[in-house]
């Protein structure tokens, strides 16, 4: 996540001091936006892997010292059970979007096709995919080396 960071921001920087002596880095923005989007999806994957991103805890909130540790753990699973659902329908969809834009797209930065950054979207929304069914396997069968 660092070089993705230090990247994004000597990119901006680069793209500043440029413009300061009256040259233009048009690539420069549209790909630290991209990695922007890039670092936002490994951050992701990153909180559920320490399982500390945003969530509702209605049910461990009200419950907590109510529930047995089994029935915990199968609220649990059940969350990422959902959580998955909704992330495989997310990696579909940014599949489709980016077929679209194989499609309808045009060359980009640095003579790249569009398609090739809309590719972050479907790639971030994998590894999301990926790590919720990682995560649920991990849970169902109590095998966590941490």
């Amino acid at each position: 996540m660092v070089i993705i960071f230090l990247a994004t921001l000597f990119l901006s920087v680069l793209a500043i001091v440029a413009r300061w002596i009256g040259h233009s880095l048009s690539f420069a923005e549209p790909l630290s936006r991209h990695l922007i989007l890039l670092l936002a999806f490994v951050g992701g994957v990153s909180a559920i892997e320490k399982n500390v991103h945003i969530k509702i805890d209605l049910f461990s909130s009200l419950f907590e010292k109510k529930i047995s540790s089994t029935w915990t753990k199968w609220i649990h699973s059940f969350i990422l059970i959902l959580s998955a659902m909704v992330s495989f329908f997310l990696v579909k969809a940014s599949y489709d979007f980016y077929l679209v834009e194989q499609e309808f797209g045009a060359e980009g930065i640095l003579g790249f096709h569009s398609s090739h950054l809309v590719s972050i979207i479907f790639l971030g929304f994998s590894l999301v995919f990926m790590k919720y069914v990682l995560s649920l396997l991990i849970t169902l069968t109590g095998d966590r080396h941490d």
